[in-house]
């Protein structure tokens, strides 16, 4: 079985956002160069759905309403980052992941990550991302599959994550 903290750091993933001020991102203007501003980001996360097989039901709801999950984090994105930021802004694994395929631009977002398990444990979180994004915003659907290192179901998860930059990075 894939590690509990691996499935409690993948459950917080992905989130929906309405924006600065009520603005709707699916017909917000994209930014002109095409990615998000540099500077400081703040990002929640907000988990939908979340299964896990091997655990009890009521355990499975109490993670996916613990109000860590969707604690807001922020990073600094640097210039090099506007196009491609560090996968780091889009999970909150202990471990490495990396973008399989990665697509940004006219204010959409679509990317897949591959994440190995913390310790060298055997098996992979699968991530998909679909979602859009202002130079300022960013809202994201995020769909999560970990196996275990036979490839069996171990979290199934949607979730949704929303990101607004705040400023200069300190």
């Amino acid at each position: 079985m894939i590690g509990i903290g691996l499935l409690l750091a993948t459950s917080s993933l992905s989130l929906a956002w309405k924006g600065h001020a009520g603005e709707n991102l699916t017909t917000s203007r994209p930014s002109p160069a095409g990615g998000l501003q540099p500077g400081l980001w703040r990002s929640e996360v907000h988990i939908e759905t979340l299964d896990i097989p091997e655990l009890p039901k009521a355990l499975v709801e109490k993670m996916a309403k613990d109000p860590n999950a969707s604690e807001a984090r922020r990073r600094c994105l640097d210039q090099t980052q506007a196009l491609q930021p560090p996968t780091q802004m889009f999970h909150r694994l202990t471990s490495e992941c990396r973008y399989t395929s990665w697509r940004m631009s006219n204010g959409t977002i679509e990317g897949s990550l591959s994440c190995s398990p913390p310790g060298g444990t055997a098996g992979e979180a699968r991530v998909v991302l679909t979602g859009t994004y202002t130079s300022k915003s960013y809202a994201l659907t995020s769909t999560t599959h970990a196996l275990d290192g036979k490839g069996n179901l171990q979290l199934h998860m949607r979730a949704h994550l929303t990101g607004e930059r705040e400023g200069a990075c300190p």
